[in-house]
């Protein structure tokens, strides 16, 4: 298995517009680093194995955190493999529904979280923002505070139940955090 690059995203995207639109706000960020774009899940397994042109990990780094908007089963695909080759990626799986029982579902498959796909410039560059919080405090202690912090984010505060709730000491550890305070606005 192979180490978690925090910040090296690798950006599974059928829909050009979409694509090109959190390149560039990927291309803005400082602490994230888009390694690769797959147009599909082939592709995206392609470069997380690490076949053919993909072999050159120094060109083509593992990445730590895929953000996905591919349907539920060609992104199942890419999870398993994610799963199995990296230790612990983050997952992001972005939808176009405010369904929780589709998120609840794409969460149960392995996402880490899901979340409504951007639209527009202002929305992608506040979703790169997000995504730069998230990481930060996943390299902090208590990685699984973060991870579970993340997921009831992507669900909603109201259905914790997946992950637990957080304790008040998370809670004000969290809440007190320099950068933190619009991930706890959206906890509630």
């Amino acid at each position: 298995m192979t180490a978690l690059n925090h910040g090296k995203v690798l950006l599974v995207v059928e829909q050009e517009k979409a694509a090109l639109c959190l390149m560039r706000a990927l291309e803005n960020s400082n602490r994230l680093e888009l390694v690769w774009r797959a147009r599909d899940s082939e592709a995206a397994i392609a470069y997380l194995r690490g076949t053919g042109a993909y072999g050159n990990r120094d060109k083509y780094p593992q990445p730590g955190l895929i953000v996905t908007s591919l349907p539920t089963p060609a992104a199942t695909k890419v999870l398993r493999v994610a799963r199995r080759l990296l230790q612990r990626p983050v997952v992001v799986q972005l939808t176009g529904t405010h369904d929780i029982s589709q998120s609840l579902k794409l969460m149960s498959n392995g996402a880490d979280c899901s979340q409504n796909k951007p639209n527009g410039r202002g929305e992608t560059v506040a979703f790169v923002d997000w995504l730069e919080d998230w990481i930060e405090l996943l390299k902090a202690p208590g990685k699984q505070t973060a991870r579970a912090l993340f997921k009831v984010v992507g669900i909603s505060a109201a259905l914790s139940a997946p992950v637990g709730p957080l304790t008040v000491a998370e809670k004000r550890s969290l809440a007190s955090g320099s950068g933190w305070r619009t991930l706890w606005y959206e906890c509630g």
